[in-house]
């Protein structure tokens, strides 16, 4: 099993890096898998940029919005 270090923000503006940092030092102290930073509005470049070089996921609205149409599609596949 994969443990998972999750930062969520609800923020109405780009995300910068601090988040990404501490989705990282939280991974890297509770001894996780994998760290993701979850929110409902996009990411900085420089957030995204840190994101891949220190590999932690970056989960935005868009991707969130994918998953929940994917799960959607799954749920009907399953009941028709």
């Amino acid at each position: 099993d994969s443990r998972y270090a999750i930062q969520c923000k609800n923020y109405s503006n780009k995300l910068d890096n601090t988040p990404v940092q501490e989705a990282f030092a939280g991974k890297q102290f509770y001894g996780c898998d994998i760290g993701v930073v979850i929110t409902n509005s996009t990411f900085t470049e420089s957030a995204c940029e840190l994101a891949d070089s220190i590999g932690i996921l970056l989960w935005d609205r868009q991707i969130l919005q994918e998953m929940i149409l994917s799960t959607q599609k799954e749920k009907r596949r399953r009941t028709s």
